[in-house]
């Protein structure tokens, strides 16, 4: 099922990667809302890119866009990207969207982002260390599947839900907190880990 999943992602990329409303340097951009307040979406970036710092606002045709979302597989498999700046502008990130950033080391969400969708970070294999945003409610599932260097994790206070998959053959796992509130956890959240049960 989950190589079925990947094919399925992959082969609608095709399709959405090229599709943007105006670049501006490295990243593309599709316009979210076109009447005030003015905002867009990050959708692809330069697949070259090393660094990348998201800005809070872009303009374009003397428009000035609030920059809030991060678009699904705008960063996917940019494999030079080692890090990447997030604005608090920002406020949910796409599925996929940084699947196979191979070099990518460590992330700081703000707290802004209140939702991560499905496989956000999915073999990001050099990915040691991430700070989720307080506001998140769910950890969706393959949000670190195959992140096989992340080493220790504190899920937020307010997540309920830790969905299949979302660590699993995160083989370098050494300590991950886990808060009170949380309801839902699947047998396969920590497949291949030492946390499997």
């Amino acid at each position: 099922m989950k190589k079925i999943f990947t094919l399925f992602l992959v082969l609608i990329t095709t399709t959405t990667l090229w599709a943007y409303d105006f670049k501006v340097g490295d990243l593309c951009y599709n316009i979210t809302s076109n009447t005030k307040p003015y905002t867009v979406k990050v959708t692809d970036a330069a697949s070259s890119i090393t660094t990348a710092t998201i800005p809070e606002t872009v303009t374009h045709n003397s428009i000035t866009y609030s920059v809030t979302g991060i678009g699904e597989c705008s960063f996917f498999n940019c494999m030079q990207l080692t890090s990447i700046d997030i604005p608090n502008s920002i406020t949910y990130i796409g599925y996929n969207a940084f699947w196979h950033c191979v070099n990518l080391k460590s992330i700081r969400i703000p707290n802004s982002v209140t939702r991560m969708d499905a496989s956000v970070f999915s073999c990001c294999y050099a990915l040691e260390s991430v700070e989720l945003p307080a506001n998140l409610t769910e950890i969706a599932d393959m949000t670190f599947d195959d992140c096989s260097a992340l080493k220790n994790v504190t899920i937020p206070q307010n997540v309920i839900r830790i969905g299949q998959e979302a660590f699993s053959n995160c083989k370098s796992l050494e300590t991950i907190h886990i808060p009170v509130g949380v309801k839902s956890i699947y047998r396969s959240t920590f497949k291949g880990t030492a946390y499997h049960q």
